[in-house]
């Protein structure tokens, strides 16, 4: 009796470690394959740092930003704005490096009725690239916040709110950048490609930049939509020439137009912002209406206006595009995600920093991502205890250049012999 009584002991203390055990390692190999089990995580962390998946963690826009339906929750998007940031990797070092030294200030033009519907969605996505911004409006909104300026909103106003908002400017921030960017509250701008156009170019020069159209102006006048960008002497004779009688002094006219007489008034020059394929970089329309081809009908007010011959399709737009006009709320976001997060797996993008800007940033020619990561890494601030292994310098490989890949005697030079060792076997 009493040895069986043991043995059940023992076989009911075997049992349950077993028991335990095994639930242990279900509970690892569920962790570690990343089956659904993860740390345990609240609402609001998800939604700023992004997920756990086996183990590893993955930044990710939260599936709490969608609704029901699938769409984007716009309201909470707006809330959680550090989700939409790029980021920071190695190929983003010359972005960084540009936006220190072309330093572009944007104001975005607003209503009361919009700062909620359009302006917070701005404010959350493209905004926090430009060195400044500023909402320029009739009211003061102490969340986005807005410049109040003192002009009735309406159509009929906005002349004489853009010149209020380029003088607030002038006044206050005149000698802190050296380009000042006009939006729409429905625009939406790349950043990186305004700094790639305006690098070619010195900002003390009379000059500014847009979706040029041939109506009204002899030299062409920019869309209001598309967005124009001023260097600092284009302001400097707007505000100190142009707002001193030789412009039109009411608020009436169409803003863009009278902005393009003023500017041709007071000698600053309408420029060619194509890329060197003669595509368009400033868009008045969204990206559907310039890619598919017969959007626009032939009749359409547009093909009569633009100043350079254009057309509809994949050859309407430059790969360095800037802004695009009638952008919803959705599409704001939906613009951030395909620009500044999807890659195509297994595509590099070997590419050349022009010479322009090596020059500018003082760049050797055969070794530039070394160069440009010290340099950034160095002279911008940035935390040498962030800078990660994968973007140290000694890991970064060389980029072949467009001098590199010539040989002295024009003989072809392989473009992928940089991913081959001494020893002749390939390291892909």
């Amino acid at each position: 009796m009493g040895q069986s009584r043991y043995i059940n002991r023992t076989c009911l203390i075997s049992l349950v470690c077993g028991a335990l055990f095994g639930a242990c390692f279900c509970l690892m190999y569920i962790y570690t394959a990343g089956t659904g089990c993860a740390p345990a995580q609240s609402t609001s962390k998800l939604i700023k740092s992004g997920d756990w998946r086996g183990g590893v963690f993955v930044s990710q826009r939260p599936k709490t930003l969608l609704k029901d339906d699938g769409t984007v929750d716009v309201n909470l998007a707006a809330a959680s704005p550090q989700i939409w940031m790029n980021r920071g990797r190695e190929e983003d070092i010359v972005a960084k490096i540009l936006y220190n030294k072309v330093r572009v200030l944007c104001w975005t033009m607003t209503n009361p009725s919009n700062y909620k519907t359009k302006a917070v969605h701005i404010k959350a996505t493209w905004a926090k690239r430009c060195n400044k911004h500023i909402f320029m409006s009739s009211t003061y909104d102490p969340n986005l916040p807005t410049v109040k300026l003192d002009i009735q909103e309406g159509r009929n106003n906005l002349w004489g709110k853009t010149k209020a908002a380029f003088k607030y400017i002038y006044d206050k921030h005149f000698d802190e950048y050296d380009w000042f960017l006009k939006t729409d509250d429905d625009t939406y701008v790349i950043l990186e490609n305004l700094r790639h156009l305006l690098s070619n170019f010195n900002s003390e020069d009379p000059i500014y930049f847009g979706r040029k159209f041939k109506k009204y102006v002899r030299q062409g006048y920019f869309s209001g939509g598309a967005g124009y960008v001023l260097s600092r002497e284009s302001l400097r004779r707007f505000v100190e020439k142009g707002l001193n009688g030789i412009c039109r002094p009411n608020n009436g006219g169409a803003e863009d137009v009278e902005l393009g007489l003023c500017m041709q008034r007071v000698g600053v020059k309408a420029g060619d912002s194509r890329d060197d394929l003669g595509r368009e970089r400033f868009h008045p329309f969204k990206p559907e209406h310039h890619l598919i081809p017969d959007a626009l009908p032939k009749n359409f007010w547009y093909w009569s206006w633009v100043y350079y011959p254009t057309k509809n399709g994949p050859g309407c737009c430059s790969d360095y595009a800037i802004s695009f006009h009638y952008i919803s709320s959705e599409q704001m976001y939906e613009l951030e995600y395909l620009v500044y997060h999807v890659k195509p797996f297994g595509i590099t993008q070997l590419y050349s920093i022009p010479k322009h800007i090596r020059d500018k940033l003082r760049l050797s020619p055969t070794k530039v991502p070394q160069a440009v990561h010290e340099k950034i890494v160095t002279e911008a601030g940035i935390d040498r205890k962030n800078v990660t292994e994968a973007v140290t310098a000694s890991s970064i490989k060389r980029i072949p250049t467009l001098e590199s890949m010539t040989s002295t005697n024009n003989e072809k030079v392989d473009p992928l012999a940089f991913l081959k060792p001494k020893n002749g076997t390939s390291r892909v």
